[in-house]
């Protein structure tokens, strides 16, 4: 048995997980935790990670590596996404991490974020079935299409919940012009999407924190319960009505919806416009939310690494 803390710096939270791996019961997942940092905050107008932003990921990580040597794991498996993907100073931010956290970051491609987190969302479901995860983070979208735990294709947008956010929605709550431009710059970024264009499969399945925070709002969860929302079903219509419940609301009314992360409460309409697209472009009618993602595709590759050197 191998127990280890898996990490996913995103450009809006940093994400936990404790995983204990072992070779005859599988994975068993506990410890989740969310952290909202903004990593990316004025990250696509100013093209660097700002030293406020780095501080406050560090402070968290900080308390994560504690908290995880208490918990005696033997490795600690750290990734940065979009933020890291796209700063012009990320060795930097790497570096800084590593020098006070002890904690080395790896920098997942676009591929291997779409892949791992694929993985994650089809584990132990979905064996035999053609599949869409759908994505939806602080600085970027990915479309993945695949049959089983196969990945067939996958597509990245340099969309998300955060930057959109940033670049469009500056009064309180939106004018409609800042929500036409929002609405105008996600159909630009994705009307070409490829995937989108295939007839999708029966299984449509959404990830991140957009989609599980939508599905916490829709059960009106006062405190976020994984398991509540894991396999949840959400259909376009329900969809549709937040949103327009959203777009005339103050950041201050949202966050009484978004009760179990009001650090969301700001982006939250931003990916949900995303998503709304993604469903219209697609003919998707209803969604599978799904609570695993990156984190427990990431656990999968640690578990196969240790089964090839196992074997070799």
């Amino acid at each position: 048995m191998s127990l280890i803390s898996i990490i996913d710096i995103g450009t809006q939270s940093i994400l936990y997980m404790l995983a204990e791996i072992n070779g005859k019961r599988g994975i068993h997942f506990t410890d989740q935790q969310i952290h909202s940092t903004r990593l990316g905050m004025n990250l696509a107008r100013l093209g660097s990670i700002q030293g406020d932003a780095l501080t406050r990921t560090i402070d968290v990580l900080k308390r994560l590596a504690l908290h995880s040597k208490r918990a005696n794991v033997s490795r600690i498996i750290a990734v940065g996404t979009q933020a890291l993907r796209s700063a012009i100073n990320a060795d930097t931010a790497v570096k800084a991490i590593l020098d006070e956290t002890g904690i080395h970051v790896e920098i997942l491609s676009e591929e291997q974020e779409a892949y791992w987190s694929y993985r994650g969302a089809v584990h132990s479901n979905h064996r035999d079935e053609d599949v869409l995860v759908i994505d939806i983070g602080g600085g970027s979208t990915e479309l993945i299409t695949g049959h089983g735990v196969c990945v067939a294709g996958t597509e990245s947008f340099p969309i998300g919940a955060v930057t959109l956010t940033e670049r469009f929605l500056h009064r309180d709550p939106p004018s409609e012009e800042e929500l036409d431009a929002l609405h105008a710059a996600v159909e630009a970024k994705m009307a070409d999407s490829r995937i989108l264009d295939l007839d999708i499969p029966t299984k449509p399945i959404g990830v991140g924190g957009t989609i599980t925070t939508l599905a916490a709002m829709v059960l009106r969860l006062k405190v976020y319960e994984p398991n509540g929302v894991h396999g949840r079903q959400i259909d376009r219509m329900r969809i549709r009505e937040i949103l327009e419940q959203l777009k005339k609301m103050s950041i201050v009314r949202r966050r009484s919806l978004v009760r179990m992360d009001p650090e969301r409460a700001d982006i939250i309409l931003a990916g949900i416009v995303i998503l709304d697209f993604i469903m219209e472009k697609g003919r998707i009618s209803t969604l599978r939310v799904s609570d695993h993602g990156l984190r427990h595709g990431l656990a999968l590759r640690e578990k196969e690494r240790m089964t090839a050197r196992l074997t070799t």
